[in-house]
């Protein structure tokens, strides 16, 4: 009988030192996810010709959506509704579903102090150009 009550002792004693230490795991890891920081965007196109992005980008401001030309090699996207609120770039893509524009959405989740900076300056070259480095530092490892 005290064989029993040992072994339930120490079974709970496991159970609980282990509940806490995920616990613990866990909420270091949600406060390194609040760190983060997520840009959403819209991709209306992709464009081979400078001429192509501008008149896209033409038609967009007509419906007052700002746009921009996101490089990639020679290749130019046309990306709009740039923001850290999903809710607002959702908005954007009521309005290109209403006026027949495809789109994509794209989303980019950093823990980049540097990036975070831009993202808050609304330096959107500047958080493009750091993705970019980011990207093409990963393929070719």
């Amino acid at each position: 009988m005290g064989n029993k009550r040992l072994i339930y002792a120490v079974a709970f004693s496991m159970a609980l030192l282990f509940s806490v230490g995920y616990y613990i795991m866990f909420q270091s890891m949600e406060s390194a996810e609040s760190d983060s920081v997520v840009l959403y965007f819209n991709q209306v196109g992709l464009f081979e010709k400078q001429e192509g992005a501008d008149a896209t980008i033409a038609a967009l401001e007509k419906l007052d959506i700002a746009a921009r030309i996101r490089e990639q090699d020679d290749i130019k996207a046309v990306i709009c509704g740039i923001s850290t609120d999903k809710k607002e770039t959702k908005n954007v893509q009521k309005i290109l579903e209403e006026n027949g524009y495809p789109y994509v959405f794209k989303e980019v989740k950093t823990n980049d102090e540097e990036m975070i900076k831009a993202i808050e300056r609304k330096d959107y070259a500047e958080v493009f150009e750091r993705i970019d480095h980011e990207s093409k530092g990963t393929e070719s490892e």
